[in-house]
């Protein structure tokens, strides 16, 4: 089972000495942590800048990080004194070292974001993923030698259609995707084995729990998205507690 960090190796409780998420050092700290891939969530600004963060907002304000300047981007510092970090910059740090799974906030981040990965030439260490099935199935268009992954969560066309029951395969193949990323409470093995007859990953995010890391390996997902996948990975190697 992979290990993938989510947004880097992170802590959001102060004194942990961790940095940030969705930073560099984020980054260079899943590198080091060994995750088999890291995840980052993207944003284009209308200045054409292409900017990682999860958020729509930045903390404390009320503007759109869409709206904001190449300036703007450069110089916002963000808790624990990273800077807001653009797509290239982590690209370039992962390069080689880890593939990185882009989460694309909205499609109109897509033709930008793909050619980057282009220009850069890591076509294949990228997975493209969005919750907008509209990129994905724009995305397939566009780059198809470009993995691709739907998100589902629990309020997505994933409940709407009665998962369980009726799984809504034909958005896994009108997108031709690789993977669906998936939140744990929508998972199943026999949708995880169904998943695999048609040749698709399942991946399940966020997990920091050792316990559930475990249920889920049984199932047979082939991944997890977590804060801390040194401490993940060696919490699910050891013994139960």
């Amino acid at each position: 089972m992979l290990f993938i960090g989510h947004r880097g190796s992170h802590s959001s409780g102060e004194g942990s000495g961790l940095p940030t998420e969705n930073t560099l050092p984020a980054f260079e700290q899943a590198i080091r942590d060994g995750a088999d891939m890291v995840e980052l969530d993207v944003w284009l600004t209308d200045a054409g800048e292409l900017v990682v963060y999860h958020d729509e907002t930045l903390p404390g304000q009320s503007t759109p990080l869409s709206s904001l300047t190449a300036a703007q981007v450069s110089a916002h510092i963000l808790p624990g004194g990273a800077s807001l970090p653009r797509l290239a910059e982590v690209l370039e740090l992962c390069r080689g070292r880890v593939p990185v799974n882009i989460e694309l906030k909205h499609g109109r981040a897509l033709e930008r974001t793909v050619r980057l990965v282009r220009q850069l030439r890591v076509d294949d260490e990228i997975v493209l993923s969005s919750f907008e099935l509209a990129a994905l199935y724009a995305a397939a268009d566009l780059a198809p030698s470009l993995r691709r992954a739907v998100i589902m969560g629990t309020s997505s066309l994933a409940l709407n259609v009665r998962l369980r029951e009726a799984f809504p395969f034909w958005v896994l193949e009108r997108a031709r995707a690789q993977a669906l990323h998936a939140n744990d409470r929508l998972i199943s093995r026999a949708l995880v084995d169904a998943l695999h007859g048609l040749g698709v990953d399942v991946n399940v995010w966020t997990v920091n729990e050792a316990g559930l890391a475990r249920r889920l390996e049984h199932m047979g997902v082939d991944g997890v998205f977590c804060d801390r996948p040194a401490e993940l990975r060696a919490s699910v190697a050891g013994p139960p507690r």
